[in-house]
């Protein structure tokens, strides 16, 4: 398993930003994104529950869970975001396969 600060660093070098950036409170778009993109793969890598993530990001666990909702929801009908995510994964060194979460079925799509 993955330690949170390595999915947050991988994802903030995909993003071009900062860990700190990440972890900031705000509301610009980039670094929004890439939270909840962290958040994600956490969830799914980790099986991290909302409060543990919302401890970790800075957020309420209800703000967790809608913010997840929202993302999910992007992630499939995105493509982008799913090769963001698969990018991640591989400089993590870890397959969509191998994350145990129901979040990656939105990974393998297009991959056939």
């Amino acid at each position: 398993m993955k330690p949170l600060s390595e999915i947050c660093l991988a994802t903030a070098r995909e993003y071009g930003i900062t860990p700190k950036n990440l972890l900031a409170p705000g509301r610009r778009r980039l670094p929004v994104e890439a939270r909840y993109m962290a958040m994600y793969l956490a969830r799914g890598m980790r099986n991290d529950g909302y409060t543990l993530l919302g401890e970790n990001f800075g957020l309420t666990e209800q703000g967790v869970a809608q913010g997840l909702s929202r993302f999910g929801r992007r992630m499939r009908n995105r493509e982008v975001l799913r090769r963001r995510a698969r990018r991640i994964l591989e400089d993590l060194g870890v397959s969509p396969e191998e994350c145990a979460v129901h979040p990656f079925g939105d990974l393998m799509e297009g991959e056939k």
